[in-house]
């Protein structure tokens, strides 16, 4: 299971328009979503679940439909606090939070004051954030130590690592995603977590987000044991004994099952690879003594289908 799963909850409006409501009838419809998001993630062990929940550019969106979305925010957090705190889950917040409206603010505070004792997995709300806005904030954050350096009779051109740099980041205590998931399809990360999901594996639903149900029956599958990221490196080792199936064909030609797992007869750490490639969803890569099987992406027509 991932320690950190990172969903970008898309859709909303696009499923209100489609059923002719108004578009914070379907944000409302998406709190059922969010919720059962939590509660999956958090019965599979995910340690750390992120949710975009408004971006930088949300302000953009018609006055009506910010100051809703603000006043829902509150509501909520207020209703769903004390049932995340007896389920032991940490609450918290990444972004900057003092353009929100007092009432919002006190709310994500309150939130964070009733629950950062827990121990059990930590729901981190995106709100009002912006990946590249905190990529500026850690950049500056690198300036003030160089000045203070320099003050300090130090060196301020001494070599800036990567470890020094996150550490200006909103997600500093936070390890980086393992997958990202998307509902609605869309293929793009709309400036969010862009430094932290550089080896993250990215995952795409056709369903619109008020539609989440699926992830509860599909969760096993999209979080379950996602192979480490490799940095460009490459293994050496192998599995021990040909794999009994690596690819077995669904009832549609369209779709692929495919089920990766390592030998443990040699010794090797038992490891369960499965997915539901649906097209847009790559393949399992290559056993010992299986056949490759090469990554596809879904074409617009099998995406159509798909949903």
């Amino acid at each position: 299971i991932p320690e950190h799963v990172a969903v970008i909850m898309d859709g909303n409006g696009r499923w209100a328009k489609k059923r002719a409501l108004n578009r914070l009838k379907g944000h409302k419809a998406g709190i059922e979503a969010v919720r059962e998001t939590i509660r999956c993630a958090s019965d599979l062990g995910v340690r750390y679940l992120t949710i975009y929940s408004f971006s930088t550019e949300n302000w953009k969106r018609p006055q009506e439909e910010v100051v809703g979305l603000m006043d829902l925010f509150a509501k909520t957090m207020l209703a769903e606090v004390d049932g995340l705190h007896e389920e032991n889950v940490r609450v918290r917040t990444i972004g900057d939070l003092s353009a929100l409206p007092a009432e919002t603010r006190e709310a994500f505070e309150e939130a964070w004051l009733k629950t950062r004792g827990n121990t059990g997995m930590t729901l981190v709300v995106a709100v009002n954030y912006g990946s590249r806005q905190e990529i500026l904030h850690a950049a500056e954050a690198c300036v003030r130590r160089a000045l203070a350096t320099a003050a300090e009779g130090g060196d301020p051109t001494a070599p800036l690592t990567e470890a020094e740099f996150a550490q200006g980041l909103y997600t500093a205590d936070i390890p980086d995603p393992e997958v990202v998931i998307r509902t609605s399809g869309e293929m793009r990360l709309s400036n969010y977590l862009l430094w932290q999901v550089a080896y993250s594996e990215f995952v795409s639903t056709m369903s619109r987000s008020p539609c989440y149900a699926s992830l509860q029956a599909n969760g096993p599958r999209w979080l379950c044991c996602p192979p480490p990221p490799r940095y460009a490196r490459v293994s050496s080792t192998t599995c021990c004994a040909p794999m009994r199936s690596c690819q077995t064909r669904c009832s549609a030609s369209w779709r692929r099952r495919c089920i990766r797992s390592a030998c443990i007869s040699s010794g090797c750490r038992a490891r369960l690879w499965s997915a539901l490639c649906c097209c847009w969803r790559l393949s399992c890569g290559m056993c010992s003594g299986c056949a490759p099987v090469s990554p596809m992406w879904a074409s617009a027509s099998s995406a159509r289908r798909i949903a």
